[in-house]
């Protein structure tokens, strides 16, 4: 109806099944598609990155995904860069996106100290 002329695609609120759904629905009603975050990690906007290169129609634009530079430190053990204006995206396979093991153990919300008796 002439109500958006663009989307903005967050996949962290979507996941992968969803955004292609909505990718789909705007391609379709030639509904221009844009690739954000809401303040996502590196991991997430990561996983946006993906996405987004993945497809024609969420390659075209530029996205916002840098708010991930606001954060004091991540998980991931090789940290995004922005290289002229650009996420690069990784060549391995799903998002690439490894973990660093000693900072996922620091940050954990489920670990219980042992207790010496």
């Amino acid at each position: 109806s002439g109500g958006a002329n663009a989307i903005c695609i967050k996949t962290a609120r979507s996941g992968f099944t969803e955004a292609t759904e909505i990718l789909g629905l705007c391609t379709g009603l030639g509904v221009d598609v844009t690739m954000g975050n809401q303040i996502d990690t590196q991991v997430g906007s990561l996983a946006t990155v993906t996405f987004g290169a993945a497809f024609e129609a969420t390659s075209r634009r530029a996205g916002e995904l840098s708010n991930f530079l606001d954060m004091a430190d991540d998980l991931l053990a090789e940290p995004l860069q922005i290289v002229n204006g650009r996420i690069p995206v990784r060549t391995v396979p799903g998002v690439g996106a490894a973990i660093d093991e000693s900072k996922l153990a620091r940050y954990r919300q489920d670990h219980v100290p042992s207790t010496s008796n």
